[in-house]
């Protein structure tokens, strides 16, 4: 009985140093602080507006559209896109990182509009996931700053082309 009860200890305290050295979060604050997804609100749109202005600035800043549903919520889903790490990822000994985008259209309620024109509210995420050298598995860990900046720089992209061109 001793022996099993100190596998088990054993086995949550090397699961508990696993999780805290791949960045996994457990609850709490730790959950708050957590930075491995980006969400954003984009804005509102019209759907013609999300779909085609949203592909095409994601084509443009190099991701290529794995998904795509436009039923009562509109969904577009990139393929992962490499992209060369960045300072503080090469310290870490990061070998590849890899980024992809959802965009979410909900329909937006407020307001009356056309059934031929309805409009969305546009939200975003971005996820990344990291490789070390010789791994075959890719990991999430928290992003740097540098990382979170680049992410952020593609919902603001998105944002002015989807978003702007409602309010213009």
């Amino acid at each position: 009985m001793l022996n099993h009860r100190t596998e088990i200890v054993t086995t949550v305290s090397v699961l508990g140093l696993m999780m805290v050295a791949t960045g996994c979060k457990v609850s709490g604050e730790a959950a708050a602080a957590n930075r491995t997804i980006i969400k954003e609100t984009i804005g509102t749109a019209a759907a013609d507006n999300l779909t085609i202005q949203g592909e095409r600035v994601l084509t443009r800043l190099g991701y290529t559209i794995y998904r795509r549903e436009n039923q009562e919520v509109i969904y577009i889903e990139t393929d992962w896109s490499n992209r060369l790490p960045n300072d503080g990822e090469q310290e870490l000994g990061i070998a590849e990182v890899r980024t992809k985008i959802i965009l979410r259209g909900r329909p937006y309620m407020r307001g009356e509009y056309t059934v031929s024109d309805p409009l969305y509210t546009v939200y975003f995420e971005g996820f990344t996931e990291y490789r070390l050298p010789d791994t075959p598995t890719w990991i999430t860990m928290d992003l740097n700053e540098e990382a979170t900046a680049y992410v952020k720089g593609v919902a603001y992209e998105l944002k002015t082309e989807i978003a702007g061109r409602f309010l213009r």
